[in-house]
């Protein structure tokens, strides 16, 4: 795919299939609505699937501000929640997570403020979290952590946002195992035997009883 802020590709790993992609956002103040526009325009088609059970990774710097990144709020791109401080990018972020379901992964975990910030300043006064790991709830159920690392210094602004994914490596470890109702239907005849109607009758009462009690 041809843009100078996009890149995506496509991986398997032990059967499980990915597609990854790594964008980065005009600025909140230094981008223009249209080229943010463009670029969310491009990312939403990048993010279509092209292969059979493929799930979706999307990385990046979108310069985004949001106050559900700095906490443990599980946030899956379906709820609505209470947002105190959320500039125009962290709107679109969620925009994003809300048509593509997709969970903003280091929400789902108990993490110091330290190790949510990704960007510092150069006086080191100013800390953002300006870089999102989103995937879909079955990728994100096989992610461990995702906190970034202040302490690791690679001559940026930006600090290492590190993710762990235990990727099942089986066909049997990615199955789960379903859960189904008795479907059996009540045979209402048996209530004309005599000893049935009486253990049918002790039963409902018992059980009017508990439940005024």
């Amino acid at each position: 795919y041809q843009d100078p802020r996009i890149m995506c590709f496509n991986l398997k790993l032990y059967g499980f299939n990915v597609r990854l992609v790594n964008g980065y956002a005009p600025t909140e103040t230094g981008g223009s609505c249209s080229q943010k526009d463009e670029f969310y325009r491009s990312i939403q088609k990048v993010c279509e699937k092209t292969e059979k059970h493929q799930k979706l990774i999307v990385i990046g710097d979108f310069n985004a501000t949001t106050s559900i990144a700095l906490q443990k709020s599980e946030y899956d791109g379906s709820q609505i929640l209470s947002d105190e401080i959320c500039n125009d990018n962290g709107g679109r972020l969620k925009g994003l997570c809300r048509s593509k379901r997709l969970c903003i992964s280091s929400t789902f975990f108990e993490n110091p403020i330290e190790n949510r910030w990704t960007w510092y300043s150069c006086d080191k006064h100013t800390k953002k979290k300006n870089d999102y790991v989103l995937v879909e709830k079955f990728i994100q159920s096989y992610i461990t952590s995702c906190k970034a690392e202040p302490d690791i210094d690679f001559d940026s602004d930006h600090r290492i946002l590190i993710t762990e994914l235990t990727t099942p490596k089986t066909r049997k470890a990615r199955w789960k195992k379903r859960s189904f109702k008795n479907t059996r239907k009540i045979d209402v005849k048996m209530l004309q035997d005599q000893k049935t109607r009486v253990e049918f009758k002790k039963c409902l009462t018992e059980a009017l009883q508990s439940k005024s009690m």
